[in-house]
């Protein structure tokens, strides 16, 4: 039990060298013990391995504590586990198979009397729908979840609840609360030591205050995620920080010497994270830079237009169809596509007066019009 306490201690912003290694050892460890030990070392591996390159491990750990929890019936293991590999593919852009997992654990935390558990189960609903679902009840997901976890005086995963709603309110292109859900996130993560946290926070509110023009206050956000990412070495953060750097430069008019190296910095993070929505953002991000460069390369063009289809998420369909329809020739089809796709994100929300002000934030974050 004193190895579990360090990794409950560590996953907060601790030495990930030191968890990993107590990771292994809880894992050899548990084999001498019952079954649900056997579950709860699965689980630990998969929640600890997700924000890692070792994406395959992390999938083979989730699929295994579910599998464990199942055959020994053990209601809270298995929701745990259900959780942590909805998140996880929700991350890897596996928006159909994040949600199917992401009810099985709703439906099963629904028959404990624990709304702790009912909270996670909401709030990792929410998490995988943000991709494709209704924006008002993704957004109602996480208040609720946000208040039962407040009332169960877990101050980390409320943050956490702040900073989802956060996001959302980026995509629902309510950009002002979002930047003041964001900072909330920051400011409880920061209590209660949660520096993972802190930094993806931290970075999301640099996208709000770059969507609101303020240049600089962005940049220096995205400096400090960057330092803490680093610290935590937490590749797919790294890559999102690479990617936004490249937009903030491209607001500010940098020339082509400095966006082209951005870029190469951009890609490059991308596939130490192996993540195809990471990949399809940092592509996006070299096209705008080729095109504002005006050095056509086919091979990233059809590389794109690859990409396009096989990604799930409208965020990242977009973001590269509008990369795509600036880089190659501005056709008429692209155009269209971008439209169609817009217009779909615009429809997950309900308020007429909410879907023009999601538009327009839309536009002002990839530059389209």
């Amino acid at each position: 039990r004193a190895l579990v306490a360090r990794d409950d201690a560590l996953q907060i912003g601790g030495d990930r060298a030191l968890q990993r290694e107590g990771i292994d050892e809880i894992t050899v460890l548990a084999a001498g013990f019952d079954a649900r030990r056997q579950t709860e070392a699965a689980w630990r591996r998969c929640y600890f391995t997700r924000v890692t390159p070792d994406l395959d491990v992390a999938l083979e750990a989730g699929r295994e504590a579910v599998a464990r929890a199942a055959a020994i019936d053990d209601r809270g293991w298995e929701v745990r586990a259900l959780v942590e590999l909805a998140l996880l593919l929700a991350d890897m852009g596996k928006t159909r198979e994040a949600s199917e997992h992401a009810l099985a654990a709703r439906d099963r935390a629904s028959e404990s009397h624990d709304g702790w558990l009912k909270a996670r189960a909401s709030a990792t609903l929410g998490y995988a729908l943000a991709a494709s679902g209704d924006l008002d009840a993704v957004l109602g997901h996480f208040d609720d979840a946000a208040a039962e976890f407040n009332r169960a005086g877990d101050l980390r995963r409320e943050a956490a609840m702040h900073a989802n709603a956060g996001s959302v309110m980026l995509q629902m292109g309510r950009t002002h609360p979002a930047a003041e859900r964001l900072e909330e996130a920051v400011r409880l993560s920061r209590r209660v030591g949660n520096l993972a946290a802190v930094a993806v926070s931290t970075h999301n509110l640099g996208v709000a205050r770059r969507m609101l023009g303020a240049l600089v206050a962005a940049a220096e956000l995205q400096a400090q995620a960057e330092s803490l990412g680093a610290s935590l070495k937490h590749v797919r953060l790294a890559s999102s920080v690479a990617t936004e750097r490249v937009y903030l430069a491209l607001a500010a008019g940098e020339g082509r010497e400095a966006l082209g190296g951005l870029a190469r910095e951009a890609s490059g993070r991308a596939a130490g994270a192996r993540s195809p929505a990471l990949t399809a953002s940092a592509t996006a991000a070299r096209l705008r830079v080729m095109a504002r460069a005006d050095a056509p390369d086919p091979d990233l063009i059809a590389a794109a237009r690859g990409l396009v289809r096989t990604l799930e998420t409208d965020e990242g369909n977009l973001e590269l169809l509008v990369a795509l329809w600036e880089a190659d020739g501005r056709r008429t089809e692209d155009a269209a596509a971008v439209r169609a796709v817009l217009d779909r994100w615009v429809g997950r929300v309900r308020d007429p007066g909410g879907q023009r002000a999601c538009r327009a934030a839309i536009e002002v974050r990839y530059f389209f019009s």
